[in-house]
């Protein structure tokens, strides 16, 4: 047992393998080793030796456990735990009181934030488990068990942030068990495994880092970071907006659909940058040739979609096959079975598929083929959907019993990767996270959408938007990793369903349709729609004008440990300023629109101004002088709505203070400064709807002519743009 103790938090631990099916928990007492601050311990049993080093760091350590097989025999790993206690204090709280920040591996997932001590809601999202799903519950005699994944933190007077440094090799999980009346009872940090080490070979663990920081949220971003750098994050400055056929056409998409929606696009002039034809369009998952439904085939559509000036964008999902695919007659050897010799069954829209084996190079190439085929039709950006299937069957007997499954998913990602082009855009939809850092550009945060606000999600609780926008908020930190997709926006208007399908369905109300609008903008990466667009009604179509282009601040929800169970205050970072979304989840009560400028809601910069300018979006309203720890309001939000608030110094000029464009109120625009007593307005305008700006002036100016378009009132220039387009304003100013 090895003890620690920083700050008011103490902790013994020790560290155990699972061996051929016995755990062995060695006490580490040989000599201990030190150079350049580095301690290392080593054990020797039955042939292997286990090494354990421990990294000293800022407010805590980190551990990384190493087994080598010095013996003439494979070796079964199972599981790496490199810390287990139950003894831990977090200064004087009691341990019921302490909050739980859980993630999930996946997007079906449920992160979630709860009190050990409670037993409603906020506990049960906290307890769905790591699977495929995203649901349950699970308890061992009563016990509750809570499992997170890379990045954990129990709070209680102090905080305890548990982080996995590195991912691209092993699962990673951290096991919370509780006292049947919710009290603490142990912590566990381990890294499944489940492959053989032969004879003169070793296997290391991932890398855990235990800290006890002065500031949680910084704690998270600096983790964030600190990956993001490790592994080479592909994020970069421009982020892509998307037209995806999925969620209204489904399975029954077709060639006539695909032009037909490009047509409208064009004629109503919407501003999207990629097409990307969803599934349905294949013969059968694993027969990659266009179906009866694409006469023209995939190559003329990717043509197609180039020439109307769009990118050409697809779906596909590689690692798994319909038993009617060539490739599963020709190479059965190539797909997992189960011990038993069944096949493994992925299912998936009511159908299942059998699942390749991706230890096997040979299955890897026939994937990565797919790719350099879809390079070579026209195809430049790639969704790629349930790869996770690949990582779920662990008891199926794989070619190769000495890779790790993590390893080969992220080496056949990477493959992948290479035969699409690294100039591609990579979207990955229901795949691991840590391990493709690095190797995609964007990630899906949540579980599919529907176009309403209250049908239920299987049996762990919560309705569809408020399940969905918090899987998309409370994954905000991974921001440094890749952009994020909150999935499709779809605001019509569609109380029966079209094509036998509910996906066609449009049943949110004006204050849902906002919010749902807004949670595009609060994950501060992809932008995606679905529409008929031949039929959406203006007034919802052209909400679009609020997303496009992709103008993404920095998030961070800042109450998400309040003990509430969705998160309602969220705070996106621009350089110069700041947007806050409130969203109220109440069905039936509306909440007051009130705001504390404090370093609570703002962080470090709540010191950039003595004052503050606050901006209602949706009011078109402002009010100034308001002090630091200064309250404002401005009216009510209603039930299912959100209210969206501009923050920026007082002394800001010239500053956008009120606008009907684009939701970050500023970021659309090219220019909008001032040089020798001329404000330049510069701004390229993407749709065919007029859009209203208010400038506040700097003090002590004003214009000294007016050009068409604009006007001054109320000790504000008022720009208006009437029609798409590149627009540029010269406005003289002098002095009042």
């Amino acid at each position: 047992m090895q003890h620690y103790n920083v700050s008011k938090a103490y902790f013994s631990f020790q560290s155990s393998l699972l061996l051929n099916g016995r755990e062995f928990s060695p006490s580490f007492s040989s000599p201990l080793e030190e150079k350049e601050g580095v301690q290392t311990r080593r054990v020797s049993f039955e042939g292997g030796e286990l090494i354990q080093k421990l990294y000293p760091v800022d407010h805590g350590i980190e551990l990384e456990l190493t087994f080598r097989n010095n013996s003439e025999s494979p070796f079964r790993i199972d599981r790496f735990t490199l810390f287990r206690t139950n003894d831990l204090r977090l200064g004087d709280m009691p341990s019921a009181d302490w909050l739980f920040f859980r993630q999930g591996r996946m997007k079906n997932e449920l992160p979630a934030v709860c009190r050990l001590g409670d037993r409603g809601d906020c506990f049960k999202d906290a307890c769905t488990t790591l699977r495929e799903s995203g649901e349950g519950t699970e308890e061992t005699n009563g016990q509750p068990v809570l499992v997170s994944d890379s990045m954990t933190l129990l709070s209680g007077e102090v905080p305890l942030l548990l982080t996995f440094e590195t991912g691209d090799r092993l699962f990673t999980e951290t096991v919370l068990k509780l006292t049947p009346s919710h009290e603490f009872l142990s912590l566990e940090c381990a890294c499944p495994v489940g492959v053989d080490v032969f004879p003169g070979t070793e296997i290391k663990s991932e890398r855990l880092r235990i800290t006890v920081p002065d500031d949680s949220q910084e704690a998270i971003d600096a983790y964030a970071a600190r990956k993001a750098l490790r592994y080479h994050a592909r994020k970069g400055e421009h982020v892509p907006s998307v037209y995806c056929t999925w969620y209204y056409y489904g399975l029954t998409v077709s060639e006539a659909d695909v032009r037909e929606n490009l047509a409208a696009l064009l004629d109503r002039q919407i501003p999207f940058e990629v097409f990307q034809v969803d599934e349905g369009w294949e013969r059968c998952l694993g027969d990659w040739r266009p179906n009866e439904r694409f006469p023209s085939g995939m190559e003329a559509i990717a043509k197609l979609i180039q020439d109307k000036g769009l990118i050409p964008g697809i779906w596909t999902s590689p690692f798994i096959a319909h038993e009617d695919a060539p490739v599963t007659a020709l190479h059965p050897d190539w797909f997992l079975k189960h011990p038993d010799g069944s096949w493994c069954l992925f299912p998936m829209n009511g159908t299942v598929y059998r699942v390749l084996d991706i230890t096997r190079p040979e299955a890897v190439e026939w994937a990565a083929a797919l790719y350099a085929q879809l390079r070579e039709w026209g195809y430049r950006y790639h969704k790629l959907d349930f790869t996770r299937a690949a990582i779920l069957y662990e008891d199926a007997p794989r070619f190769r019993s000495d890779l790790p499954l993590v390893q080969a998913y992220r080496e056949a990602t990477s493959r992948i990767r290479e035969a699409m082009g690294h100039d591609a855009y990579f979207l990955m939809c229901g795949g691991l996270y840590d391990p493709l850092i690095g190797i995609v550009d964007a990630q899906r945060t949540g579980s599919d959408v529907l176009s309403m606000w209250s049908a239920k999600i299987g049996d762990g609780g919560g309705k569809t938007a408020p399940f969905t926008i918090k899987q998309n908020l409370l994954r905000y930190w991974m921001h440094p990793w890749w952009d994020a997709d909150p999935d499709a926006l779809m605001i019509r208007r569609q109380k029966t369903p079209s094509r036998n399908l509910n996906l066609t369905l449009g049943l949110p109300n004006e204050d849902e349709a906002r919010t749902s609008a807004l949670n595009q903008f609060m994950g501060c990466g992809l932008a995606c729609s679905t529409e008929p667009m031949a039929q959406i009604e203006d007034d919802r179509l052209w909400m679009l004008r609020h997303l496009l282009p992709v103008c993404p601040g920095v998030p961070h929800p800042r109450d998400f440990l309040s003990g509430g169970r969705y998160p309602a205050c969220v705070d996106l970072a621009y350089p110069d300023y700041h947007m806050i979304c409130l969203i109220n989840w109440s069905d039936t009560e509306s909440i007051p629109c009130t705001l504390r400028l404090d370093s609570d809601l703002l962080g470090d910069f709540i010191h950039t101004s003595t004052s503050f300018t606050v901006c209602d979006f949706w009011h078109q309203t402002y009010q100034e002088e308001i002090p630091q720890e200064g309250e404002v309001s401005f009216g009510e939000i209603p039930p299912h709505g959100a209210a969206l608030l501009k923050i920026l110094p007082q002394q800001t000029a010239p500053a956008l203070l009120v606008s009907t464009g684009h939701f970050s109120m500023g970021a659309e625009f090219s220019a909008l400064r001032l040089e020798e007593q001329t404000l330049i307005v510069d701004i390229d305008w993407k749709f065919p709807c007029p859009v209203r700006y208010g400038i506040r002036l700097p003090k002590g100016l004003h214009p000294a002519e007016l050009p068409a378009g604009t006007n001054f009132f109320h000790s504000l220039l008022e720009v208006y743009i009437g029609e798409r387009g590149r627009h540029r304003f010269l406005i003289p100013l002098k002095k009042s």
